[in-house]
């Protein structure tokens, strides 16, 4: 931003004029001067995001449990080259009688002959003699494809202890951001209310991003929650954070251009004249993620799926989860309170007053 700051600032040096511009003639007039009713939808919104959420933990009871990688429930894992392309079901049933029963996932790692082989067997042994015994039953579990040349590439442990001591600084490290974002937003509005409603969407986003892994395994895309799943929630919450800050500073600007103003009259506006602000970010952002996904390689497809759905959902509560969430809690009582002080209200709660929207 500094670096951006002084560029510009060379630019214009000297000037009275200048001819510089931060729009195409593509994004130039995109959504502007729109009057949707974002907030007459915040119920069917509500709806919706809790039939994800709960449609997406159910299937995660019903396939056993969150899809962990070994950072979450200790194990090892390996990456095995074959010489022609395999099928991972006929892996694992090949090697699950040699790990005793044990937790087992073979996946596609990249190429079609590359499959990632993570087991829990002997987790709680971390000692060499350990990962001898594991590499002995993989390997003879591999027997029946020794005409295809298995190789093992490369290995990853991780202890239970440790995968335990993950798990627990993963979760403090989501509820120290949350905390965090409270305690600035509180500073910054000044109202509880805003601080709540950001936390809550928030905390929304991750928890449609957490739904959407067993959601995507129904379909057949098993994507593992490891350390880098943690670090794209953090992300998705750093990008959907600053969305609603950009909406939650119009909306204090409305109100400080016309106190008279409540926040059930602004709201809308707010929302719609920040529209092509949020939704050109969205794009670009989007399509950067998207592109990271295809081509990324295997190893980074996890964190690019978690980023898209993150990004999505991030998007789609700054509009319709934060914000109505205020209305709901502080903008309603603002508005009894003023007519019982005796105020005059033109507006109903949630209408949108025809105000001229500045596009950001």
């Amino acid at each position: 931003v500094y670096v951006s700051r002084l560029i510009i600032e060379a630019l214009i040096k000297g000037k009275t004029t200048s001819a510089i511009t931060f729009s195409t003639f593509l994004s130039r007039n995109l959504f502007q001067n729109v009057n949707f009713d974002i907030v007459g939808k915040r119920k069917i919104a509500y709806a919706f995001s809790t039939v994800v959420i709960v449609v997406g933990f159910v299937l995660m009871y019903l396939q056993g449990g969150p899809n962990l990688g070994v950072d979450f429930q200790g194990g090892r894992a390996y990456v095995v080259d074959f010489n022609k392309t395999v099928v991972s079901s006929d892996i694992a049933d090949a090697i699950r009688p040699t790990f005793q029963g044990a937790g087992l996932e073979v996946k596609q790692y990249g190429a079609p002959n590359r499959m990632r082989i993570t087991t829990s067997y002997l987790a709680d042994d971390e000692t060499q003699g350990a990962d001898q015994k594991v590499v002995a039953a993989l390997n003879q579990g591999l027997t029946k494809f020794a005409a295809d040349a298995p190789v093992i590439k490369s290995t990853s442990k991780v202890g239970a202890t440790i995968a335990d001591d993950i798990k627990r600084t993963s979760v403090l490290s989501l509820a120290l951001t949350l905390l965090g974002i409270f305690v600035y937003v509180l500073f910054r509005f000044e109202k509880w209310q805003y601080s709540m409603a950001a936390v809550i969407a928030l905390f929304h986003d991750a928890l449609l991003v957490i739904a959407s892994y067993p959601i995507a395994r129904a379909f057949g895309l098993n994507y593992e929650m490891d350390q880098i799943f943690v670090a794209a929630v953090l992300s998705i919450i750093g990008f959907s954070m600053n969305d609603t800050v950009v909406i939650y500073d119009r909306i204090r600007e409305y109100l400080r251009n016309d106190p008279k103003l409540t926040f059930a009259q602004v709201v809308n506006p707010a929302l719609n004249s920040t529209f092509s602000r949020t939704m050109i970010t969205f794009t670009t952002v989007f399509l950067v993620v998207l592109v990271l996904y295809i081509f990324g390689g295997e190893t980074l497809r996890s964190f690019s799926f978690a980023m898209m759905i993150g990004i999505i959902f991030g998007t789609y509560s700054s509009l319709f989860i934060a914000t109505p969430i205020i209305l709901d809690t502080y903008g309603k009582q603002e508005e009894r309170e003023r007519l019982a002080a005796g105020e005059t209200i033109t507006t109903s709660p949630g209408e949108a007053p025809k105000l001229r929207p500045t596009t950001v």
